[in-house]
């Protein structure tokens, strides 16, 4: 025996929510970074690796730089008050002893930067990281960090 299956009506309460949600979807795909300007980040970002990873300073041949917080999740969106995004991101120094100071660390990766002409152009020294400031788009903040070893989950110590 055939039947014919219909769609139950929906209330205007649903209809009215599955719009609010629409609004609020294509509200936040506004404000995230697209695909073109999370690769032109990542390809800024794996370039400052490259750049820190062959300094003469053997202390940075070991690195290890990845995104952190919204860029590393995803979730980055445009902020309120500035034009460009916010890439954080982490720079594990992997050979730099706990036994050293944090702002040595800070102090030997930010050389490296100044020694690129590219760099010492678009960087800023904030409190716990270094920002590379490219024009209206983004910027990196570059964390430097050296693993915890009270940690077993493997913690990172930042400046």
């Amino acid at each position: 025996m055939n039947q014919l299956f219909t769609v139950p009506p929906y209330s205007p309460d649903f209809l009215r929510k599955a719009e609010a949600y629409s609004v609020l979807d294509e509200i936040c795909q506004a404000l995230e970074l697209t695909d073109t300007q999370f690769d032109a980040a990542r390809t800024s970002y794996e370039a400052v690796a490259a750049w820190l990873s062959t300094a003469v300073d053997p202390v940075l041949h070991w690195i290890d730089v990845y995104a952190h917080g919204s860029a590393g999740l995803g979730t980055t969106v445009r902020p309120l008050e500035r034009e460009d995004f916010d890439v954080d991101l982490i720079c594990k120094v992997l050979r730099f002893g706990a036994e050293r100071s944090p702002a040595e660390l800070k102090r030997v990766v930010g050389e490296r930067l100044k020694q690129n002409a590219r760099y010492a152009s678009m960087l800023e020294e904030k409190k716990r990281c270094w920002r590379l400031n490219y024009a209206r788009e983004y910027h990196l903040d570059i964390s430097p960090t050296i693993s915890n070893p009270a940690c077993g989950n493997g913690g990172e110590l930042v400046p």
